[in-house]
């Protein structure tokens, strides 16, 4: 049996940024706007790969660190790092990369197979493009999201349960 061939995602365009030695991106479709990351404002009792807070057009949005999602080890240069906020919906949070990311325009963009991408992200990748000799891989983000800050259960729901 074939696999299936990857499905052809239509983009305005694509952010791309290094993490490490991946090449990652997110489609200007999913993007609200990119913050210079200087004043993020940790949380007490935050989980791992949640950096803190930042304010982001009147309202605080969460900031995952994706170098420390991934476990890629990422120089902390004295170069300023970057927030690339994401949403669906009224649904924000922000995205730390550590070097300024470029536009890439549709007509650069290419699409690749899902199986040419590097097995590590796996389950983790919405979409590749290849761009400039690369596979600038688009993760799936609001997994990523869901899996650092589960949705909140109402405590006095679950007190109830256990009555």
């Amino acid at each position: 049996m074939e696999a299936e061939a990857a499905p052809k995602i239509a983009t305005r365009g694509v952010l791309s940024f290094n993490v490490g030695n991946i090449c990652l991106g997110a489609r200007v479709e999913e993007v609200s706007g990119l913050l210079d990351a200087e004043r993020i404002a940790p949380l007490p009792r935050q989980m791992d790969g949640l950096v803190g807070v930042v304010a982001f057009r009147g309202e605080m949005v969460p900031v995952l660190d994706l170098a420390s999602y991934l476990g890629v080890d990422v120089p902390r240069a004295a170069s300023a790092r970057y927030a690339v906020v994401l949403g669906r919906g009224a649904d924000r949070f922000g995205v730390l990369v550590p070097e300024l990311p470029r536009l890439l325009h549709p007509r650069d963009l290419g699409d690749a197979e899902l199986s040419t991408t590097d097995p590590e992200l796996g389950a983790l990748i919405a979409s590749v493009y290849q761009a400039e000799g690369r596979s600038v891989h688009c993760l799936n983000y609001l997994h990523i999201f869901d899996s650092i800050m589960p949705a909140a259960t109402s405590s006095a729901t679950g007190s109830r349960a256990h009555r």
